[in-house]
């Protein structure tokens, strides 16, 4: 039987339990990381960090070595690409709400 990789959702709940049990104010979370550590497909790793990226939080680095832009949203600090590689870093604001959609 072939194993289920975790959902999306899996891995936006791994990524919220990291952020609330951070000490720190900001939280570093690379998607290699995340994938490695929940046997998870790096694409899904990157589309769940994309879904739970608030203003406040901040891309530090993005695949193929291409450096983050200015600006609040996602889609203005990826320059409007949907990267989705092993070495997608977001600092997440630790005190941000999470909860709605963005």
């Amino acid at each position: 039987m072939k194993r289920q990789h975790p959902t999306a959702d899996d891995v936006r709940q791994k990524i919220l339990a990291d952020i609330s049990a951070a000490r720190e104010n900001m939280v570093r979370i690379r998607s290699g990381d995340v994938a490695a550590d929940m046997d998870a497909e790096r694409s899904t790793c990157s589309s769940a960090m994309k879904t739970l990226f608030r203003s406040g939080d901040q891309i530090s680095e993005l695949p193929k070595g291409r450096p983050p832009q200015k600006g609040t949203s996602f889609e203005a600090q990826t320059g409007g690409q949907n990267y989705a590689g092993g070495n997608l870093v977001i600092l997440y604001a630790r005190r941000t709400d999470r909860s709605q959609p963005n």
